[in-house]
């Protein structure tokens, strides 16, 4: 390629400022002491350093396209990285990064030029940061962290920062090579939140082990109370049932039933609470009238009442609707009653009340037994607890019933509780939606 000699404004800046110099200086030759061969050969000697330089010339902006093009490729590797790169100096101020963090962050250039990394952060992500830095940019091999960045939305973003030493010149002047700390930064949101859920699945995992353990537990201990009352009355009346009496005889029926009374409420829980774990349990709401199912639900447990001569009492309005699958309240109301009989002495009270609160219903089962203390109170409807004491007259309990009550006041959408102190009753609470839902 040959070089454009005009004057024009396309005029070569290299051959232009030569040419200012030559004027200048001009060279001292007496063309006329000169033969003609030796003109014509520093003529041919000045071409060929010309066509030199031309082609020098063409190599160089080859290699300046060159170096431009892999560095257009360089800029746009960095900037469309999936990673963000930031660059830190000595003091922690962010002195270079690209575009994928402040994609990733949602700054601008200006917001975050110049500012320490750390005003970026969370306060305990700040508090640590600061605190490992100077060992970071001393050498921050195997050093990874995790911290909270700070968004312009005032939401933070987790990601983890890993590191390496640089030493270049980020100031383009080519006068010191700094020492600046390259960072990493990887958004770790997706990767955090499935942290939590395989947390989340483990709780849930040793929760359902110790619910099983209890539930064995149950099995173990609690069927093995009214079977061995059973097989007691039973082994008696078979080896020497001619020397009872007819009272005696009736004491033991009566025992007998009221041990297969409690062993078929036992095996009853059991199977709704395996019906409800495996989710075959139907959920059918409908209007009820709360007076009439709490009436029905009495007549079942009648016989635990009369035998302690319990007065039972009904504070419930004939016309209170409440909107309530009939089955599962009707298996909270057996329970509940049941357990006022065990823990009521004889000749005692149990009433049943409701009241309309906050578009919904509380319902109340008061009994005017032994009551209990906090703790048991407090372990109440937990399936790893064994909140549960003998009745008045040594009737065993497994705390399996409230478990179920809880299970199916939380399908209703609603909440169920107790009050209670030693010598003083117990009161157990739980909100129904009311017919107008």
């Amino acid at each position: 390629m040959i070089l454009d000699n005009s004057d024009g404004p396309h005029k070569d800046p290299l051959r232009r400022k030569a040419e200012e110099q030559l004027q200048d200086n001009p060279p001292d030759i007496d063309e006329a002491g000169l033969p003609p061969e030796k003109i014509r050969n520093m003529l041919h000697d000045l071409r060929v350093h010309q066509l030199e330089l031309e082609m020098q010339n063409e190599e160089l902006r080859s290699t300046q396209l060159e170096l431009q093009t892999a560095r257009d490729k360089f800029v746009r590797l960095y900037n469309q990285a999936p990673v963000g790169y930031l660059s830190l100096d000595k003091h922690g101020l962010i002195r270079q990064f690209n575009q994928t963090f402040m994609d990733m962050t949602g700054f601008t250039e200006t917001e975050i030029n110049g500012v320490p990394l750390a005003d970026l952060m969370d306060h305990t992500g700040r508090e640590t940061f600061l605190a490992r830095y100077r060992a970071l940019f001393k050498d921050p091999r195997n050093k990874n962290m995790e911290v909270n960045l700070r968004t312009p939305s005032r939401k933070y973003l987790p990601v983890r920062l890993a590191g390496r030493i640089e030493e270049h010149d980020l100031q383009g002047d080519g006068k010191d090579q700094d020492r600046y700390l390259l960072l990493i930064v990887s958004d770790i949101t997706e990767q955090k939140q499935a942290r939590e859920e395989i947390q989340r699945k483990k709780e849930q995992l040793e929760k359902t082990l110790a619910e099983k353990d209890r539930f064995f537990s149950i099995l173990a201990h609690d069927l093995k109370s009214p079977l061995s009352g059973f097989l007691s009355s039973t082994r008696i009346m078979a080896e020497d049932i001619n020397s009872f009496s007819l009272a005696e005889l009736q004491n033991v029926s009566a025992n007998m039933q009221r041990s297969a009374e409690n062993l078929y409420s036992l095996l009853e829980n059991l199977l709704t609470w395996a019906r409800m774990q495996k989710g075959d349990t139907d959920f059918e709401p409908d209007v009820i009238n709360l007076h009439d199912l709490v009436r029905q639900n009495m007549e079942l447990s009648r016989s635990v009442f009369q035998h302690k001569e319990i007065i039972f009492e009904s504070r419930i309005s004939p016309e209170l609707q409440i909107y309530a699958d009939s089955n599962m309240i009707g298996t909270v109301l057996r329970n509940l009653l049941s357990n006022a009989g065990k823990y009521t002495h004889d000749k005692g009270r149990v009433v049943a009340g409701a009241e309309k609160k906050n578009g919904g219903i509380t319902v109340y089962i008061q009994d005017s037994g032994s009551g209990m203390d906090q703790k048991t109170l407090q372990g109440l409807f937990q399936m790893n607890s064994k909140a549960t004491q003998p009745g008045t007259r040594g009737e065993s309990g497994t705390g399996l019933g409230l478990l179920l009550c809880r299970e199916m006041i939380h399908r209703h959408q609603g909440e169920i509780w107790a009050r209670s102190a030693p010598g003083k009753g117990t009161t157990f609470f739980f909100t129904l939606p009311g017919h107008e839902t």
